[in-house]
């Protein structure tokens, strides 16, 4: 991976640098390709061209040169806007948003009964037993036989960044008049998807 910072670049930038100097940009400079560059250049190939050159040539030069090594293509807006209204993280951490083709990256910590019950509180704790975090479940109260709740990845990486590679979630649960409280051992195992880390819960 190149030591250099995160670039977006714009069509025109691609078209005045050769082929040589578009190498090196890949090779020092990690990218984030926009939407609005796909956009613009896939417009190209509707307009009329006035110097000899098809538009065909004119798109496939620039593909040319595309960084392709150390780039990324960055989510587009709309996607973004939508994952956050609906109440998912967006980290501020440098990290490209990234498009999974709908498949979300989420940790969750799903409990089923066959009778209604009432779910209380959730908390992460780290191998030592300490709580690392209260983990929000949003609900209040409210009775059902099966609840899901997110583990957001930003507190599962400040827990990982303490060099805690395991842990557990501690549920507190209410059926009638009968609460009860227990631990979901997990280990961690790190990913990197797109030259994004992300962290696993296995348990």
């Amino acid at each position: 991976m190149p030591p250099g910072p995160i670039l977006i670049f714009d069509k025109s930038a691609l078209q005045a640098l050769s082929v040589d100097e578009a190498n090196w940009l890949d090779n020092f400079f990690m990218t984030n390709i926009t939407p609005l560059f796909f956009a613009e250049t896939l417009a190209d190939l509707e307009k009329e061209i006035h110097d000899g050159r098809t538009p065909e040539q004119i798109v496939g030069n620039l593909a040319l040169k595309t960084p392709d090594m150390n780039s990324t293509a960055c989510a587009h807006h709309w996607k973004i806007m939508r994952s956050v209204l609906a109440g998912r993280e967006m980290p501020m951490d440098g990290r490209i948003p990234l498009h999974q083709d709908n498949r979300e990256l989420r940790n969750e910590l799903i409990l089923k009964d066959s009778q209604l019950f009432e779910l209380l509180s959730v908390e992460l704790l780290c191998s030592t037993g300490a709580k690392m975090a209260d983990i929000s479940i949003g609900i209040g109260e409210q009775l059902s036989t099966g609840f899901r709740v997110h583990i957001p990845h930003a507190q599962i990486i400040q827990m990982w960044n303490r060099n805690y590679r395991q842990g557990s979630i501690r549920c507190s649960v209410r059926r009638g008049d009968h609460p009860w409280t227990g631990e979901i051992p997990f280990v961690g195992e790190e990913a990197h998807i797109n030259r994004t880390v992300w962290i696993k819960l296995v348990g």
